[in-house]
């Protein structure tokens, strides 16, 4: 049984996340494309699909462009399911998960999605992308699996479906957060917009420019790429031609590396701003420390050093996945917990309503922050700014 209480004061939490350290060690297989449906504790391999087994559906990009997404969900999801198992379970059911790679492809997510419904996952971690959870959300609706989201597009929470839940802010919060600091704050009016046209990256330009016009502003050059474009010259040098105070930068990690990277290599000075993206450990390789450096970014999660939970958090995941935790694990760690406490409260009545149900009620304090579900699953309505300085991320409010 769980005994995770949202609630909790901070020396029960401190506790509780000391005791991650102490989790059995797990071996996870992720194969490069099709699903892996085995996890093991403590070294005893456990099959999914024994009638004793809780199993969880997971699917996300775990090869392709978009792979670090998909792992980090994944091992953030893992994470919290072996600290329940090691705990003994869920009513002494052990949890096992169903991993599919969609590889950041809408059409393989729909058939990943269709194969959860069949083998009857009782809730799921799906997807870590916007594109991809758009293209299985009425499948999972129409099942009634309930499924935690970290795609940040507005439009997943206003399709109807009562069965997603995002497990982090979605792209108005995070966008509106970021132009109230560099129009409000910062006193910045040219402001340059480059953005993808896939869902992730069409929602935080929507959003973005949104937040701008609030303040009576419109961009002083407005492009768009490809997600999977490498040679942005062409709309950096009308950028450049626009003499930008700032450029905002709405794609995911990689592709955010390499427009900034490109942008000072073309002479661009102007500060660079973006979303989630640009506080990961990605997004600073990929353009490179010098880059990088004073780059300003709205997250739920800015450093690992924030406080001795997200200190505990990190050292625990360092020891397991021999990584240094960002920002995307300890969201999926937290839309885990959460999922895992709504499972173990509405036992043993574990369908798809029931989890909901317990889902809507929680009060959840987490590493990112404090949720509270409203009836279209947005649980969580702040974020904060950071910067890197001398290549550290450290937060600028």
């Amino acid at each position: 049984m769980l005994h995770n209480n949202p609630k909790k004061s901070y020396p029960q939490r401190k506790k509780v996340l000391a005791g991650i350290v102490l989790s059995a060690t797990l071996v996870s297989t992720l194969t490069a494309c099709g699903s892996s449906s085995t996890s093991s504790t403590s070294g005893s391999s456990v099959a999914s699909g024994s009638s004793q087994d809780i199993k969880i559906g997971e699917i996300g990009a775990m090869s392709g462009n978009l792979a670090s997404l998909g792992t980090w969900d994944s091992q953030g999801l893992q994470m919290a399911v072996d600290e329940v198992n090691a705990k003994g379970g869920i009513h002494g059911r052990k949890v096992v998960i169903e991993k599919l790679d969609d590889q950041g492809n809408p059409s393989v997510a729909v058939n990943d999605a269709n194969k959860l419904v069949n083998d009857k996952v009782v809730a799921a971690f799906a997807t870590p992308e916007s594109t991809t959870t758009l293209a299985i959300l009425n499948i999972l609706k129409q099942a009634k699996i309930p499924h935690i989201t970290s795609g940040q597009d507005p439009e997943i929470t206003k399709k109807g479906s009562l069965f997603v839940f995002r497990d982090t802010a979605n792209s108005l919060i995070f966008d509106k957060t970021l132009a109230d600091y560099v129009v409000g704050k910062m006193g910045m009016k040219k402001i340059a917009v480059i953005s993808n046209s896939g869902a992730y990256g069409k929602g935080e330009h929507d959003a973005f420019v949104s937040a701008l016009k609030a303040h009576g502003i419109s961009p002083v050059s407005d492009q768009v790429v490809t997600p999977d474009a490498k040679d942005f010259s062409a709309q950096l040098t009308t950028i450049k031609e626009a003499h930008p105070q700032v450029l905002f930068i709405g794609t995911e990690e990689i592709e955010m590396g390499l427009i900034a990277k490109q942008a000072r290599a073309l002479g661009i000075t102007a500060r660079i701003v973006g979303g989630q993206p640009a506080a990961t450990p990605i997004y600073v390789n990929t353009a490179g420390k010098a880059v990088a450096e004073g780059t300003i970014f709205a997250t739920t999660y800015i450093s690992n050093d924030a406080n001795a939970e997200t200190k505990a958090f990190a050292a625990a995941y360092k020891k397991k996945f021999g990584q240094v935790a960002d920002s995307h694990v300890a969201k999926a760690y937290d839309g885990a917990k959460m999922l895992l406490e709504a499972i173990d409260k509405a036992y043993p009545n574990i369908d798809g309503t029931h989890i909901r149900d317990e889902l809507l009620k929680l009060n959840y304090h987490g590493l990112t922050g404090d949720f509270k579900f409203n009836d279209q699953g947005e649980g969580m309505f702040t974020a904060q700014i950071g910067t890197y300085k001398n290549g550290q991320p450290e937060p600028l409010q």
